[in-house]
């Protein structure tokens, strides 16, 4: 191994093929620039844009999707000018610097992008899909594990135009995409059949909780009307009660970042970053903070519920986490805290419940680079209260199917990750030389 390769921490870069080079981006690129944002407050930036504008929330709904070539807001030229956006060109490759680090796309036409993105605009000595699968190959895992951030995580313009990348000659490298393309197709075909699977099972599961939690386990109750079109008819005989009747509410503000998490300690940390991954919190979650942190109005507590409160991609907003664990845990910002009146409320029941009211969060959001509710909002919100015998019946019922759904679902994810697993070691294997691409071997 060169030794100056291990110095500087680029060990992957080892036993290239000797006609191949070693670049940093900011050398094989006309330019690595980043995005940004008009005022929200003058319309003349937004009314009737004709600018695309990327934001994460674009990414994630064209997540299977190399290329990218529209977004759900547009700004007019007169925002471009006046904002830190750039518009760029056909070809770039636009990198997630926040949400998802590490995600790449190809503009497939002139786009802008929001803040959350580090763009690279290839120059003649890069081709810009070549790129695209050496990001999905290290560098986006690299990225992701050197991000840094109290709220969100993110990695600089600065670090990602940086780092060294192995460069071939420009028909090597389009020979290497050739195949790869022709390869990968196959495997993303059969992830995305998969994960059209998960969704079908999500979507099932979703409105298995919907009916049960405002219809109850015996569908022959007689019914009543609540008058609210999110809820519909009720058991006659349970109740429609506001949250903040039924709970309390706590406004996250611990201030513990990434970088102050330990392994062990003495108060669970419910970081964001952390808790917007999962649906519970359990003996597997193992993040912890000591006595520096604690808040006595911070304090988490068993079947306590979470919720999302801020978020840069709008899927993310309103999510919802069960504490499934006895110790005490402490909860960071852009979170906020449902507490269940126990006299009357189940917390389990109050989790299940927070599957349904909590996708109506989203008409609250407001925002345009991270999206975000209030806690007003939540307390304002209905929903129906079963007496509380009944409560614990569903939320046995529900946990049960759960567990049933979960187990599909994992061996459905495990499938996709081993296929992942496999594209990224192929892409791996030919972008750093390993494996060999001519033209005689592109059809393979």
């Amino acid at each position: 191994m060169s030794v100056y390769l291990e110095n500087i921490g680029k060990e992957w870069l080892d036993d290239l093929p000797k006609n191949w080079k070693i670049d940093r981006l900011k050398d094989v690129c006309e330019k690595v620039v980043g995005g940004g944002t008009p005022k929200s407050s003058v319309s003349e930036y937004w009314e009737n844009g004709n600018v695309i504008w990327i934001s994460p929330t674009d990414f994630s709904k064209q997540k299977n999707n190399k290329f990218i070539n529209n977004s759900e807001r547009k700004i007019t030229q007169l925002g471009l000018q006046k904002s830190s956006a750039t518009l760029i060109p056909k070809g770039t490759v636009i990198m997630s610097s926040r949400a998802s680090i590490g995600e790449a796309k190809i503009a497939k036409c002139a786009v802008s992008t929001n803040q959350g993105f580090v763009s690279y605009i290839p120059s003649k000595k890069l081709n810009s899909t070549y790129l695209f699968y050496i990001i999905n190959a290290h560098l986006g895992n690299y990225f992701l594990k050197i991000a840094s951030g109290t709220t969100f995580m993110e990695i600089s313009r600065r670090q990602a135009k940086l780092e060294y990348i192995p460069l071939p000659s420009i028909d090597n490298q389009i020979e290497i995409v050739n195949y790869l393309d022709k390869t990968c197709e196959n495997i993303d075909r059969t992830i995305e059949l998969k994960e059209k699977q998960i969704v079908k099972i999500e979507t099932y599961y979703y409105s298995l909780i919907k009916e049960t939690v405002s219809k109850g386990l015996d569908k022959s109750n007689e019914a009543k009307s609540t008058y609210i079109e999110e809820i519909g008819a009720i058991p006659k005989h349970w109740a429609i009660k506001r949250l903040f009747n039924i709970c309390s509410f706590v406004r996250g503000n611990s201030t513990f970042g990434k970088n102050e998490l330990l392994d062990e300690g003495k108060y669970v940390a419910l970081q964001y970053g952390k808790t917007y991954k999962v649906e519970e919190i359990n003996e597997q979650f193992k993040f912890y903070v000591n006595d520096e942190f604690y808040k006595s109005s911070q304090v988490v507590n068993y079947g306590d519920t979470i919720f999302v409160s801020t978020s840069e991609t709008m899927e993310d907003l309103g999510h919802s986490v069960f504490y499934n664990r006895k110790d005490v845990g402490l909860i960071g910002g852009e979170q906020i805290l449902l507490k269940p009146n126990k006299n009357i409320l189940d917390g389990k029941y109050l989790f299940y419940s927070s599957k349904v009211f909590g996708k109506g969060l989203k008409k609250f959001a407001t925002g345009i680079k991270v999206f975000r509710f209030d806690v007003y909002d939540l307390k304002t919100i209905y929903t129906p209260l079963p007496p509380l015998k009944e409560q614990i019946q569903i939320a046995s019922y529900l946990e049960k199917t759960t567990d049933k759904v979960n187990k599909i679902k994992e061996k459905l994810q495990a499938q996709i990750d081993t296929l992942k697993e496999y594209r990224k070691s192929l892409i791996h294997e030919c972008v750093t030389g390993k494996k060999q691409i001519y033209k005689g071997n592109e059809g393979e």
